[in-house]
């Protein structure tokens, strides 16, 4: 059993510094405390997302003031399952073999280990840049920026023989995958029904229930080639941006449990239709998509 701390609880002052220390993040200082705050609550079912403040018993110009420690829920059940469903240890790989090289701006990787269903990720702390709300509508330029970060990644990698030697990185789901993505479906559909059935139009229901039907299919079509690297959940919620000027990546992605050898018009398709408006998915649409392929 690899050892790493399983739990924040388990989490202390000299592991951090250890660990800070062997990725370059800070050279004589050591982490002489740390608080904990908790930033997962009602963002994501599959982790435990913490903020780790940390004060150091030497002032060093370079060393983190804040890092995220991102590990596996402390629910037995509910991490069995969700690691069961293959969505721990992609994340942790793509961090640990794949961030630097991805194409795509990531938080800095101090640390990204699995082991035995359990996962611990400590990355950089992206508090300083701008984050917009899932519920909002997208912005023409940041849904072109993000088009366009993804463009980059998936022209890297496209049809590279490399990814399937990666062991940890899906690519066709198998059936506990499938099973977990129709579920989870299956049980947000009537929750929503449940919530605001009376307010869906007609017709609604008949359609997401032939959606969810219909799941291992499009599941099955998503994985014939081309292929290549995709992020799996690219959307406002899970980006950050850098509005510098002259900013290098000013698109920064997280959350890379969906991280997948699989079709780059999935990420594009889902991205539209996660983070715009309709009206707004209608007027952008095929400027997105010329600029996305061009």
């Amino acid at each position: 059993m690899r050892d790493f701390p399983r739990t924040t609880g388990e989490i202390t002052a000299e592991w951090l510094t250890n660990v800070l220390r062997a990725s370059g993040a800070i050279r004589g200082a050591s982490v002489k405390s740390f608080t904990v705050s908790n930033i997962g609550v009602g963002q994501g079912v599959v982790g435990d997302v913490s903020r780790l403040d940390l004060e150091y018993d030497t002032p060093e110009k370079t060393a983190p003031r804040a890092v995220i420690a991102k590990l596996a829920l402390a629910d037995d059940e509910k991490r069995e399952f969700i690691d069961s469903a293959g969505l721990y240890e992609p994340e942790a790989g793509f961090y640990r073999e794949l961030a630097s090289a991805s194409g795509m701006a990531t938080p800095e990787t101090y640390f990204a280990e699995y082991d035995a269903g359990y996962v611990n990720l400590l990355l950089e702390d992206l508090g300083h840049l701008r984050a917009v709300d899932q519920a909002d509508d997208c912005s023409f330029d940041d849904a072109s920026a993000g088009l366009s970060a993804l463009a980059t990644m998936h022209v890297r990698w496209w049809e590279d023989p490399r990814l399937p030697g990666y062991s940890w990185l899906p690519g066709s789901p198998g059936p506990e995958q499938i099973r977990f993505a129709v579920e989870r479906f299956h049980e947000t559909l009537e929750s929503c029904l449940e919530k605001v059935g009376d307010y869906l139009p007609s017709g609604f229901e008949a359609i997401a229930r032939m959606y969810g039907q219909s799941i291992p299919e499009i599941t099955r079509l998503n994985y014939r080639g081309p292929l290549t690297l995709t992020h799996g959940d690219f959307r406002l919620a899970n980006l950050f941006f850098d509005d510098a000027d002259g900013a290098t990546d000013p698109v920064v992605a997280f959350d890379w449990q969906l991280a997948s050898h699989a079709k780059g018009a999935s990420d594009v398709g889902y991205f539209l239709c996660w983070s715009l408006e309709t009206e707004s998915r209608r007027r952008y649409e095929k400027r997105l998509l010329t600029d996305y392929h061009d």
